[in-house]
């Protein structure tokens, strides 16, 4: 993981941890929010065992669908 504030789509101050298959923690300090998505996945450690297309099948949420996760969230909560 790596904490990086620079997730596209979101002006409000945050930090984020990326994970393996879209696993994503979402801090916004200001405003005292803190989004965690999480898929009941595990990754391979051995990936040259498991075909492309199974690679591809394990559930994850696309970068897209993540930002207007965040961006809903961030609309719902209160104005400070």
């Amino acid at each position: 993981m790596r904490w990086i504030d620079d997730w596209p789509g979101v002006s409000e101050p945050h930090y984020t941890a990326k994970g393996t298959l879209g696993k994503n923690l979402v801090i916004f300090p200001n405003k005292g929010i803190v989004v965690v998505y999480l898929n009941y996945t595990d990754y391979p450690d051995n990936t040259g065992s498991v075909s492309d297309t199974e690679l591809k099948g394990l559930p994850s949420m696309k970068q897209s669908q993540m930002t207007k996760l965040l961006q809903l969230v961030l609309a719902a909560s209160p104005k400070q």
